[in-house]
């Protein structure tokens, strides 16, 4: 006479499937979080690379003026997008763990992301002149540099106007700046329930 095999608890399984596509879940979320991470240093120092690349063609740093409002949303990004990164790694390990409050952790960075979002949006909308003016200074200070080494400008290379410059930034805030969007979106989907 064979013993019969214990019976498994019941909804064992899906415990197990939840588990595994948690684990998949918080991998993909630690790889977001280090770009986001990336991304938000990259926004940060942008203006001081721009300056320093300047720099190095022979401009005067005097010459060079950012406007203030580059530099404080160039801040907020790196501050609130480090903040958020570190929070998404949390909520991430924990899905490792399978601890009950990784999917609120989780579920509270994606409402901040989508904030964030939209509060950068809204600054880059509101502060578009003045970083079309910018932009368009600095491609006149590299043309004169380029001009006094010497070298040869080819046609339609820094020959924008700051009206073409600044139509050129709207559409792209009207496009891809809404992109930063879906992955937080999604996850307020997939982890929408408290518990497992």
């Amino acid at each position: 006479m064979t013993d019969e095999p214990a019976d498994q608890p019941e909804g064992a399984d899906d415990r197990r499937r939840e588990a595994s596509r948690d684990t998949v879940l918080g991998f993909l979320m630690v790889i977001y979080a280090a770009i986001s991470l990336a991304a938000g240093l990259a926004h940060a120092i942008g203006p001081r690379a721009i300056r320093v690349k300047l720099v190095e063609l022979g401009v005067d740093p005097a010459a060079i003026v950012v406007p203030p409002s580059i530099m404080e949303q160039a801040t907020w990004s790196a501050i609130s997008g480090t903040a958020l990164a570190i929070m998404l790694a949390v909520g991430a390990f924990g899905l490792f763990a399978s601890a009950g409050w990784a999917r609120t952790v989780i579920r509270w960075w994606a409402v901040l992301a989508l904030l964030q979002t939209l509060i950068l949006l809204f600054a880059a909308y509101v502060s578009i002149d003045g970083a079309a003016e910018f932009q368009y200074q600095v491609q006149e200070l590299q043309r004169e540099a380029l001009v006094a080494a010497g070298e040869e400008i080819p046609p339609g290379f820094l020959d924008r106007t700051p009206d073409e410059i600044r139509d050129g930034g709207a559409r792209r805030l009207a496009t891809v700046g809404f992109l930063p969007m879906i992955v937080p979106g999604l996850s307020l989907l997939i982890f929408r329930r408290t518990g497992r």
